[in-house]
């Protein structure tokens, strides 16, 4: 699951920027880094990079309930 870019006025931009940013710095304090970032996999470019190696791409909307109900089901299958 996925979803598009929220906006930068939205709280939940401002929770998953400072998370990543926490995560950056916490990496660089200690190690192993922990590998977990928002905001880094997100529709469209999710699409065409799928697309673009074969993939056809069925994206499936309101399917999650609040509070959740802005991501979407992205179904992959190879061509």
């Amino acid at each position: 699951a996925t979803t598009e870019h929220p906006s930068i006025a939205s709280m939940a931009f401002w929770r998953a920027y400072s998370f990543n940013t926490f995560i950056y710095l916490r990496n660089i304090l200690i190690k192993p880094p922990f590998i977990m970032y928002y905001l880094t996999f997100l529709l469209p470019k999710l699409q065409h990079q799928l697309e673009n190696v074969g993939f056809k791409v069925e994206i499936k909307d309101d399917l999650f309930t609040p509070p959740f109900q802005s991501l979407k089901l992205v179904i992959a299958t190879k061509k």
